[in-house]
């Protein structure tokens, strides 16, 4: 199941819940403030990591000892 983050608008306090995706509201009360109806869900991108062969790191790589006249008119 995935996380959801929501933040509170008046105090600020983040609160992270694992819901399933179909079902995601919002905590209808603050756990800090108990201020009703003040929970926002905010975005976080994900962190994603690229390995292995193909990617950008290891795309086209430039040969160390390349022959400069190849490139010449």
């Amino acid at each position: 199941m995935p996380i959801y983050e929501y933040e509170c608008e008046m105090c600020h306090a983040h609160v992270e819940l694992h819901q399933s995706v179909s079902e995601h509201t919002a905590p209808a009360v603050c756990p800090s403030c108990n201020c009703e109806h003040t929970m926002k869900r905010i975005f976080t991108p994900s962190a994603v990591i690229f390995k292995g062969n193909g990617y950008y790191s290891t795309d086209n790589p430039v040969a160390k000892n390349s022959n400069s006249d190849s490139h010449k008119e």
